[in-house]
């Protein structure tokens, strides 16, 4: 299985952090990352995001780039300080490669959670790991792109 790990596009300032919107930046960049490794990507079968209005604007960027006719979901262990045990404990390896969208620290912690490895991941920064079963420790970190 591989999980496609996003952290959302550069966003604008504002009160409340669940809110803030997707400046043109970030917007261009995440076009750029996403063309960057469109045929990886083409393997997604599901995507799952915080709720965040920044990373559902990502998210929808993402299914647009590629044509992504399949389910979105929220996830609640997807937020910016969410445990990635948690969301690890969520994934369903049956339903194929997954992409989510999320924040910082989360994305970073949660490539260094599933691969020993500690990275830092940019506004936009995509990262591709790959295991038969996620469980912490056991993900080989295979790429990772920034704007």
């Amino acid at each position: 299985m591989k999980l496609f790990i996003l952290r959302h596009g550069k966003a604008g300032e504002g009160i409340p952090d669940t809110m803030r919107e997707l400046k043109a930046r970030g917007r261009d960049d995440l076009r750029k990352v996403i063309e960057s490794r469109r045929a990886e990507l083409l393997s997604i079968r599901q995507i799952q995001t915080s709720a965040l209005v920044r990373a559902e604007q990502t998210v929808a960027i993402v299914a647009e780039e590629l044509g992504y006719q399949g389910e979105i979901v929220e996830n609640i262990h997807l937020t910016p300080w969410a445990m990635p045990s948690d969301f690890i404990a969520s994934i369903d390896e049956n339903a194929g490669d997954l992409l989510v969208a999320s924040h910082q620290p989360f994305v970073s912690d949660l490539v260094s959670c599933l691969t020993n490895e500690d990275i830092w991941m940019p506004t936009s920064s995509l990262v591709c790991v790959e295991a038969e079963y996620m469980l912490p420790g056991t993900a080989e970190l295979l790429w990772q792109v920034n704007p």
